[in-house]
């Protein structure tokens, strides 16, 4: 929905470069930084290779060293601001731009592009925030990145995997992690 809004109000506003500028900013997000602020804390990052073999980015190269430390607080942030702004501020501000123009420039424009882009404002705000509860509710139950800010899994199953990982509880507990 976030490119489909994007592009509809692109192709209203005459103004590509949203668009342009969304699909670098997704692939930087997902194949860099991504990588960079979360990936390199998870144990399928310690795996001996240069593409990494995970559920979530498989086949992505691996440029950083494995940190088996928990995420830091910058860390944490920087995933909330790629997150949202990936899903929710940039797609709803391109579609914002595109409600602004059409509203004002009503004359030139009419009631359908006004609706269709009101219509994909809703739609982008729907499937970003189901297509992250699902990620919550199915995914995030059972990731072994136990340091990242969406992960649900509970304390006791973090402790067991901890005891069986020494590399990474003893970052862990350096980081003043205490095991139960």
């Amino acid at each position: 929905m976030a490119y489909l809004g994007i592009v509809f109000s692109s192709f209203i506003t005459g103004a590509w470069w949203p668009l342009i500028a969304y699909v670098v900013y997704f692939f930087s997000m997902f194949g860099v930084f991504e990588i960079r602020f979360l990936c390199s804390h998870c144990p399928y990052y310690a795996e001996d290779s240069k593409i990494l073999h995970c559920l979530a980015n498989h086949g992505s190269f691996k440029f950083w060293r494995y940190n088996p430390e928990q995420l830091n607080k910058f860390y944490k942030f920087m995933m909330y601001v790629l997150i949202s702004n990936i899903f929710f501020i940039f797609p709803l501000a391109t579609t914002g731009y595109g409600l602004w123009t059409v509203a004002t420039q009503y004359a030139s424009f009419g009631l359908l592009p006004l609706l269709g882009l009101a219509g994909l404002s809703i739609g982008i705000l729907v499937t970003s925030f189901s297509f992250v509860s699902t990620l919550k509710r199915f995914y995030c139950t059972q990731c072994v990145n136990f340091s990242c800010p969406l992960n649900t899994v509970s304390k006791p199953v973090v402790d067991a995997y901890l005891k069986r990982n020494p590399v990474m509880r003893e970052a862990w507990e350096a980081s003043g992690y205490t095991l139960d």
